[in-house]
């Protein structure tokens, strides 16, 4: 079984392909999802709240990319 870190690495790959389908596979479609960005307001829920701020992000952004340079499993507490 992947760790939370290789699933978080493994989704934010999935993004910056493109491949919004991927990262869903790994997340509930309970999602709560509240992005802070100035040209979005509120928050998105399910999995259909995420495809539209997926969409409102290519039309804001000629490219987006995720980009984390120190991602790594912490102990539980």
């Amino acid at each position: 079984m992947a760790g939370n870190a290789e699933t978080f690495l493994e989704g934010a790959d999935a993004i910056n392909r493109g491949d919004l389908d991927a990262w869903l596979e790994r997340v509930d479609d309970g999602i709560h999802f509240e992005p802070l960005r100035a040209a979005t307001e509120g928050s998105f829920h399910g999995h259909d709240g995420v495809r539209s701020f997926w969409r409102d992000t290519g039309e804001s952004f000629e490219v987006f990319q995720l980009d984390y340079p120190d991602v790594r499993e912490l102990p539980d507490g």
